[in-house]
């Protein structure tokens, strides 16, 4: 057996990545790092060159679920996404890359109405995070209405959809490309590596 398809001496055979996004070039840099000398089956999975291991290239949303069910034995994700799912996982380690925040997006010319906490109570907030959201604001005993989204946010202000936005940001380009302003900042994240059939050692 590869000592490579070892975490904490326990054979892992399935390995969730990112498909495509901030996550996924860091990623692959720990897994080669590991050991792990990859092969590219097809646009959706590379295997370890000893074929002990399965890297299934996934949607980033998706790898807390079929990871915390033991669909999957390991996966490398954002702290934002762990969170967001609500899951527990039997082994947990920080990464030290894919820095980001959660942060709200505010129409520029709206900037005034947002001087304090006040300003929120009651505005849609467009956004793939409802939970990181409420909870966020539910501390300050502010509702806000989360419209959730899958992606686009930075749409919602301008058709309507919604108020605000809260999305992820590193360089704060894609909402400033909007005419939104990043504002105030709901959660930090990196990433981690996650699984609930390895054990902590």
């Amino acid at each position: 057996m590869n000592p490579s398809s070892k975490i904490n001496n326990q054979v892992c055979q399935t390995f969730a990545l990112q498909k495509s996004g901030e996550l996924t070039e860091d990623s692959l840099k720990y897994i080669n790092s590991l050991g792990y000398r990859l092969e590219v089956v097809n646009k959706l999975l590379l295997k370890d060159i000893n074929k002990n291991t399965n890297f299934l290239l996934i949607r980033n949303s998706d790898i807390p679920n079929l990871v915390a069910n033991r669909k999957i034995d390991l996966g490398i994700v954002g702290l934002d996404q762990i969170e967001e799912s609500g899951f527990n996982f039997t082994f947990k380690k920080p990464l030290n890359f894919g820095y980001c925040e959660l942060k709200i997006g505010i129409p520029k010319d709206q900037l005034k109405e947002y001087k304090n906490l006040r300003g929120f109570r009651g505005k849609r907030v467009a956004t793939s995070y409802p939970n990181l959201v409420f909870s966020y604001f539910k501390r300050f005993k502010i509702e806000v209405k989360p419209v959730f989204m899958r992606g686009s946010v930075e749409l919602a202000p301008k058709f309507g959809i919604a108020d605000l936005i809260a999305d992820v940001v590193v360089s704060g380009n894609t909402m400033k490309s909007m005419d939104l302003v990043p504002n105030r900042s709901i959660f930090s994240s990196q990433a981690y590596l996650i699984s609930n059939t390895v054990n902590k050692q």
